[in-house]
Order: C-alpha cells, then structure tokens, then sequence
C-alpha cells in the first residue's frame, strides 16, 4: 500500500530556531559525528537586526513535522546573499534540498533591496557530494574551498609581541563598536561575497552565549589598532576554543602581529581549561594562508565548498 504524504512550505518563525538546529546537527551529526550550533547561539543568527525568519526563512514540512529548513540572509549595501540549508540525509532529501533552495531564491528576488547582480552564497561540506551536483544544477559555481582547522593546546609557546606591539581584550559594551571598526578596515580586502554588518557585528557580540567576555583580543601598536581576533568557544567539540574573525591591518603585516596574535588567543583558551583551537580560514585566499596556522600547530579537520551565483 502506498501511504500518501502531506508536504507544506512554510514560512518561518522565531521558534523555528529549534528546529534548524536539530535539522541542522542532525546533518551535521551525520557527516561528522558532532553538532554545529547550540540554540542560542544560532539565535543571534537567526534572529538578528537583519534577519527575519517570517520574511526570509522557509521551512519543509511533511505530516507536520519539520524535514528541512532554510534561512537567507542579506544586509546593506546588499551586494551579497547567503542561503544556509538545514536539511539531514535520507531517502527524499535531495528533492527536499532544492524545494527549500527554489524557494529561498524565490524570497532573495522578492526583495527589493537586493540588485540582480548581486552574489549568492551557499556553503556545502565537502563530503557531501550529491548536494555539490545539486547545486550546481541550480546555476551555482564552485568558488573556493574553507578549511576548518584544529590545533591541540598542550605545550602551546608563549606569545612573543614585536616591539611597540601588545594586546587589550575586548568585548564590554564600549568596545564593540571600535572592535568592529578594526574588522571592516582589517577586512576590506576580503571577496565581495563577505560581509558583515554593524549592527549584526554588535548584536553578535552581545546575544551570542558563545562570545564570552574577554575572550577576543585586539594588538595594538601604542594606541593604534593593529589587529583582531574575535573568538568564542566552540560549539562542534567540547573544551575548545573558536577564533571566529581573525585579520591584521595591511600596513601592519609582515612583523609578527598575526603570529602573537593567535598565540595570545592559544592562551586565552587554555587558561579556560580548553585542549584545542578552532578556526576556519579560505583555502588559497591569501599568500601565507594556511601557513601562518600550520606554524602554530593547526591542521584541518573538515572542509566546505563554497558555490556563488549571481542573482537573476
């Protein structure tokens, strides 16, 4: 006997960030045998000053219970969109995967603040194969590839800060808006694709469960801002330490600022009690990348493919 199945698209809503995470570690889980988001902290992504999850997330249902799940994000100048797809592996999920897909193109060109030109994003795991040709078949081009790279704790060296070098921590109130000026200068020269917005950044800081005080760190030369790592605690392995945003200022570089940089986050974290760092980096982005955490330690884990399209 064959047993029909009810399917709905439906729109999203501020309890849906449960289901996207389940959806989402589920997945996770699957491929890698570890979660990817607590609840709150996917929450500050979810429901951001940007993000609306009844405007712009979508949800799969089948006999009224969620199989998938798919949050878009843009922000000003709009030049960019991401699509992140929550949608675990079984018989139907490739079918699920591009109506969720479709419809969140669909909720990207309903906005009028996005140009047609603009660039969207959708990051897939590298093992995950089938959703590689999916989305490919979707008019998406692989664009580079992300390493997520690891680092044990144990024995980590002292940092050692140039001369006219060091560091403040960073995370009250009063610092997020100067922290953040340090990301969008030291970021500048980042792919069109990538961006992040003020208001985002400041929400982050504040609402992400993740962003414990005093764990990111800003080098400074005297009183000039040389370099930044934001950094949270991992949510993927336990007793583990995320460097989530991590760039020195061009004019800077060269001098051992990044170097002492992530060292001094090493610490940070092994002071905490935490036995290894994380941090994802842009495989070939720029010269000296990967190497400059290799030298520290860190190998990588996993890897993600990221695929860009334009718009229309």
């Amino acid at each position: 006997m064959v047993v029909a199945m009810a399917m709905r698209l439906r729109g999203g809503t501020v309890a849906d960030v449960e289901n996207f995470a389940r959806l989402i570690n589920e997945y996770h889980q699957q491929l890698r045998g570890e979660d990817l988001w607590q609840i709150d902290e996917l929450a500050s992504l979810l429901v951001s000053p940007s993000s609306d999850p009844v405007q712009f997330d979508r949800y799969l249902e089948v006999d009224g219970v969620a199989v998938g799940g798919l949050h878009t994000h843009s922000s000003a100048p709009y030049r960019k969109a991401a699509l992140y797809l929550a949608c675990p592996l079984g018989p139907n999920r490739l079918s699920y995967a591009q109506h969720l897909l479709d419809a969140g193109m669909r909720v990207l060109r309903g906005r009028t603040e996005i140009p047609a030109n603009a660039t969207v994003q959708i990051d897939v795991p590298a093992e995950d194969s089938e959703l590689h040709e999916l989305v490919r078949s979707l008019g998406f081009a692989r664009a580079n590839q992300v390493a997520i790279m690891e680092a044990e704790l144990a024995g980590i060296s002292t940092p050692e800060w140039p001369g006219g070098f060091h560091y403040s921590e960073f995370g009250a109130d009063s610092d997020l808006r100067a922290g953040f000026a340090i990301v969008k200068t030291a970021f500048a020269g980042m792919p069109a694709w990538w961006h992040v917005e003020e208001r985002d950044f400041v929400y982050m800081m504040r609402h992400d469960p993740t962003a414990l005080p005093g764990l990111s760190l800003v080098a400074l030369r005297h009183n000039e801002a040389a370099g930044i790592a934001v950094n949270f605690e991992d949510t993927t392995r336990k007793n583990t330490g995320l460097i989530g945003m991590f760039a020195v200022m061009p004019h800077m570089q060269g001098q051992g600022v990044g170097k002492a940089l992530l060292a001094q986050s090493f610490q940070q974290f092994s002071k905490l009690g935490w036995t290894h760092a994380r941090l994802a980096t842009i495989y070939g982005y720029r010269e000296g990348e990967p190497s400059i955490y290799r030298a520290a330690g860190m190998r990588p884990v996993h890897f993600n493919e990221t695929f860009l399209r334009t718009l229309d």
